[in-house]
């Protein structure tokens, strides 16, 4: 079965939860049980209704110990929920961590945007924090830490994300938008998902007319910004030196465009 496409599934972990929000979709493998009942537990305590599925394994546009041939992939996988629930939905990885209730989603729910996820060009400081080895000269910035990496550039159309957390309308331009990020994906399954979403982002056809939100931190936190309050977790610091391989961009195709950011 290629990946994504025909693919359904089954909930492990059903929840109704309150009415006027998206249901939050994820999907574990069973070494990542413990992570999943942890998302779902934040999930309980905050009466939000979600889909929690185990998979036997995930495409390696997700991990590059993927498995080419798996079915699994995040694009595939949004677009049969939104299918199955006939509605929007919030997607997060399954070791994300709910810690407030994300009022933030209901407004973008209530106002029917087509996409929302954290993205690096926003203009927010982005700045990254990692804890301090003894041979850096002296932490700066947050205690015991010291700065990494950060995107300085910004743009309100193009996009860089991070897809941990990602909001999907229901409205025809979000599955065109869809659609072609899993064009994508199954053309370079050897690549971050996150890379084959800023291509599909940036070079979509219909950019006009879709309505997208920029996520902020403390909605898709990662722990390399220990200053932010998180709604929505990730305790750890993510694996930043997998090796992935290169978008394969059609002539005169880019992932993003360096001449349209602004410093």
């Amino acid at each position: 079965m290629s990946a994504g496409m025909g693919a359904t599934f089954e909930a492990a972990f059903s929840y109704a939860g309150q009415p006027g929000f998206p249901t939050v979709i994820g999907f574990f493998t069973e070494d990542r049980r413990h992570q999943a009942l942890r998302l779902r537990e934040s999930l309980l305590r905050l009466n939000l209704g979600h889909r929690l599925c185990l998979v036997p394994s995930v495409h390696s546009s997700i991990t590059t110990r993927g498995d080419t041939q798996s079915w699994v992939n995040k694009p595939g996988f949004i677009g049969y929920w939104r299918g199955a629930l006939g509605q929007a939905v919030l997607y997060v990885d399954c070791d994300m961590v709910f810690c407030d209730l994300p009022r933030l989603v209901f407004e973008i729910h209530q106002a029917r945007y087509d996409l929302a996820v954290f993205n690096w060009l926003s203009g927010e400081d982005n700045t990254t924090y990692f804890p301090a080895s003894p041979s850096d000269a002296a932490p700066s910035g947050q205690s015991g830490m010291v700065a990494g990496f950060s995107i300085g550039f910004r743009s309100a159309t193009q996009l860089i994300a991070s897809g941990a957390v990602q909001y999907w309308g229901a409205g025809n331009v979000a599955t065109a938008l869809l659609h072609l990020w899993l064009t994508t994906v199954l053309a370079n399954p050897r690549c971050r998902d996150d890379h084959s979403l800023d291509f599909a982002h940036n070079n979509f056809k219909s950019s006009l007319a879709l309505r997208r939100f920029w996520l902020p931190r403390a909605y898709c936190r990662y722990a390399w910004w220990p200053q932010v309050d998180p709604v929505i977790n990730h305790p750890d610091i993510p694996a930043v030196n997998q090796a992935w391989a290169e978008l394969l961009l059609p002539e005169g195709l880019s992932r993003y465009y360096e001449a349209d950011l602004e410093a």
